[in-house]
């Protein structure tokens, strides 16, 4: 095997605050136990990197639900945008082990692919087309809450073990065949 395409989460790294803009080399900080799982995959990626010289892409998705909430405004990867990407990650002709956000090219991104531009990925779209109905419809952010002011969203203000998904408003929008 040559190589590992890995599909991680920005839950790897979901206690970073918002007003952080991280890029793809900033280490793990995890929001969950699911979070601390993503960690160790892909900290076995860079081992089998590092000693086997198996290259890894691991793809840090980070919201790949509709654009329902003002998180997902920036956090939105569209149904078209992880095409791409997962293709890039396998035909780059050289990768070594490699992080990479999974996000549309939203103009609210809190994070920074740049750290990945060899995949030469251009998400073609952006969630900025949501923005004006997500922040009308929404309340206002509160500060204290963890939920609010982290990368991992709702995950990272519940308490080990449990899950966000239920505060989320996720729209069951998948095709039915």
């Amino acid at each position: 095997m040559r190589r590992v395409v890995y599909a991680s989460s920005t839950h790897a790294v979901g206690m970073y605050p918002k007003t952080d803009f991280i890029g793809t080399d900033v280490p793990h900080r995890p929001d969950t136990y699911y979070g601390l799982a993503k960690c160790f995959a892909e900290d076995l990626a860079s081992l089998y990197w590092d000693r086997r010289g198996v290259e890894s892409v691991c793809l840090r998705i980070l919201s790949c639900a509709q654009a329902s909430n003002p998180r997902a405004v920036g956090t939105w990867l569209s149904y078209e945008d992880p095409i791409q990407l997962a293709t890039r990650a396998i035909v780059t002709p050289v990768t070594g082990f490699s992080g990479v956000f999974g996000v549309s090219g939203n103009d609210r991104a809190p994070v920074d692919n740049s750290g990945a531009s060899f995949l030469r990925y251009r998400p073609k779209d952006n969630a900025e087309r949501f923005a004006e109905r997500t922040f009308a419809e929404a309340d206002l952010p509160d500060p204290k809450d963890w939920g609010q002011m982290c990368h991992g969203g709702p995950f990272a203000s519940f308490e080990l073990g449990n899950s966000g998904i239920a505060t989320m408003n996720i729209v069951d929008d998948r095709r039915k065949a």
